[in-house]
């Protein structure tokens, strides 16, 4: 234990001690926060567990924003009424979350936001697994390396720099 007394201290000693603050202190890993759901998705969400017949639908409107879950039927022939409109409900196109069946529909798109359409995607040349603008965007990332500062380093940047400015201004009296 170090005890501290009002003697001024040597530039050295503050330097060492920055030293070890830096070697002994380091970012913890940032801790992961699970994304909770709105309280108002709550009530769909629990009862789209108690019926089979029925799917959870989120809905993308026009705006681009996403709509309260509502959990509606699947009628014949694969398909759901949103806001009455007919969409596709292929049961391939299903997403499931924590257990649920859900469909993702964009207003604007009869067929829900799936991988069914893989090979039309291939077809057009937007596959991500051999994208030119992927490739690119990875080579100027490992080109321009971002510098993260951590507030630590910042701290003891600045507290060394009032050091050293104590020190200057304190020898030239």
């Amino acid at each position: 234990m170090e005890f501290r007394t009002n003697e001024p201290k040597s530039l050295r000693d503050e330097i060492q001690e920055m030293k070890d603050l830096i070697k002994t202190s380091s970012d913890p890993e940032p801790k992961k926060v699970e994304w909770t759901y709105p309280k108002r998705w709550a009530k769909p969400m629990r009862t789209a567990n108690k019926h089979s017949d029925k799917v959870l639908v989120f809905l993308l409107n026009l705006k681009g924003e996403l709509e309260k879950p509502q959990v509606l039927p699947l009628r014949p022939g694969h398909r759901v009424l949103v806001k009455g409109k007919p969409y596709d409900a292929h049961p391939e196109s299903f997403l499931t979350l924590e257990g649920r069946k859900c469909l993702l529909i964009k207003e604007i798109d009869r067929r829900p936001v799936c991988n069914l359409d893989w090979k039309e995607v291939k077809a057009r040349g937007d596959l991500t697994e051999s994208d030119d603008i992927l490739l690119k965007t990875a080579m100027d990332a490992k080109i321009i390396p971002k510098m993260q500062m951590g507030k630590t380093v910042m701290i003891i940047g600045a507290i060394v720099l009032i050091g050293v400015l104590a020190f200057v201004f304190s020898s030239s009296s």
